[in-house]
């Protein structure tokens, strides 16, 4: 997943357990090439942006075999928009983190998902709902500490296949 960071312009903040963790509009490069804090961002383009990371993600997920069944490897994304608080934590090995409940939500969105789906907030869905994409409300799933929460899933195109 790591190559298709740069292609869809979205920053890897970190992999915990089997959890891989994405943002954009939250950090931008500088002339020099280092990151730094993005002043503001369009949030409709940043959901864009990891929407379109995710649908790749589920494509390539297809191309990777479990060893043990010969089955490809099925993920669960989930994709919530919101303010959240960043910064470095620690001082042995400072690293860059994202804290706030728009993570958890995010996480909920990932935990409630189906096998296999992109299951987005009704906040992300908001942003998003004027494209391309095709949705399908989910009629709300119960997120632990959250209660129940609107949701949407990501409908496929017909054809939607692995890509080469």
């Amino acid at each position: 997943y790591d190559l298709l960071l740069d292609v869809h312009q979205v920053h890897k903040v970190e992999t915990a357990g089997d959890c891989y963790i994405v943002s954009s509009g939250i950090l931008q490069r500088d002339q020099e090439g280092f990151c730094q804090v993005q002043a503001g961002h369009d949030p409709q383009q940043s959901a864009a942006r990891v929407l379109a990371f995710a649908v790749d993600m589920l494509r390539c997920s297809k191309q990777v075999v479990m060893p043990h069944n010969g089955e490809p490897v099925t993920i669960r994304i989930g994709l919530h928009t919101g303010a959240c608080v960043s910064g470095l934590i620690g001082t042995k090995l400072p690293k860059f983190s994202i804290f706030g409940d728009t993570m958890n939500t995010a996480s909920r969105m990932e935990s409630t998902c189906v096998p296999g789906g992109i299951q987005v907030s009704a906040a992300t869905w908001g942003l998003l709902k004027g494209g391309r994409e095709q949705w399908q409300a989910t009629g709300g799933v119960l997120a632990k500490g959250k209660g129940l929460l609107q949701t949407y899933m990501w409908v496929p195109p017909p054809g939607f296949e692995v890509s080469e």
